[in-house]
């Protein structure tokens, strides 16, 4: 069995591979990046190649000791999710990557002060689309999304977008609940259905969680009147109804939440 001293020799050996790696994969993200910018027939295989590297990048962060890394890519993926279309974008690309490499050379992961910081510093989406509300955000309002891949996500997401929240994207719980410790987001919307639990075990795991506490909670869900496992969830979570009509109730939860200028109730 190696020594304590050995072990932790194996362990900081690992961690200067991946740093070596990282730097690698991120000169190949670059190049991606400028082939998307250029906006030829071809784009959409640099997306896709950038999209990898990306996701190799994220899923090895973490397991050698940089969970900073994982989460800066994690949040470049949900960026690239919310856009239409990325080749106006780049310069936003380029930003993520610029942080990640920083990490990668220093060589150490961040204190959660220095994290945060970093993280406030990152590119926001943005839509020009008409909103569900006039008014602006009366502040910097970030939004988890803990759903499934999939066209009502999609949906959700622009409407929230066009809102001026900042994203974020979940399909399982425990990944959600993970991002949401490192995040602190103001709001966690899930579908009731995850691929590891329901919405309500979610949303009631969170709720009891300290630091998650006072949040606020939304959950859609196709059967609003007859499920028993909504008696479970917090007071004062938002259940809406899966489909077209969710737009209003929403609305008006935001405003009477107090994230908007002319909110009714705040707190």
């Amino acid at each position: 069995m190696p020594s304590t001293s050995q072990v932790h020799s194996i362990i900081d050996r690992l961690s200067e591979e991946f740093r070596d790696d990282c730097l690698h994969m991120l000169e190949d993200c670059y190049t991606a990046i400028r082939g998307i910018g250029e906006a030829g027939t071809g784009w959409k295989n640099h997306l896709m190649e950038l999209q990898r590297q990306i996701h190799s990048i994220k899923g090895r962060g973490g397991t050698f000791g940089f969970p900073a890394i994982s989460l800066i890519t994690h949040l470049m993926e949900d960026f690239m999710e919310s856009q239409d279309e990325l080749t106006n974008h780049t310069y936003a690309l380029d930003a993520f990557l610029y942080q990640i490499r920083e990490i990668a050379i220093d060589g150490r992961n961040p204190e959660d002060n220095e994290l945060q910081d970093i993280l406030r510093g990152l590119p926001k989406a943005v839509s020009h689309e008409p909103r569900m509300v006039v008014e602006r955000p009366s502040r910097e309002v970030s939004v988890m999304l803990a759903m499934p891949k999939n066209v009502q996500r999609k949906i959700i997401g622009r409407e929230l977008l066009s809102c001026g929240f900042g994203l974020s994207f979940n399909a399982d719980g425990i990944a959600a609940l993970k991002l949401a410790l490192m995040t602190k987001p103001d709001i966690i919307f899930s579908s009731f259905v995850l691929s590891d639990m329901s919405g309500v075990d979610l949303i009631c795991a969170a709720h009891g969680i300290k630091a998650l506490k006072n949040i606020r909670y939304i959950l859609m869900t196709t059967d609003v009147e007859k499920n028993p496992d909504l008696s479970e969830l917090p007071a004062g979570t938002l259940v809406l109804k899966k489909g077209t009509e969710f737009a209003a109730p929403l609305t008006e939860a935001l405003m009477d939440w107090g994230f908007f200028g002319d909110s009714k109730a705040k707190g």
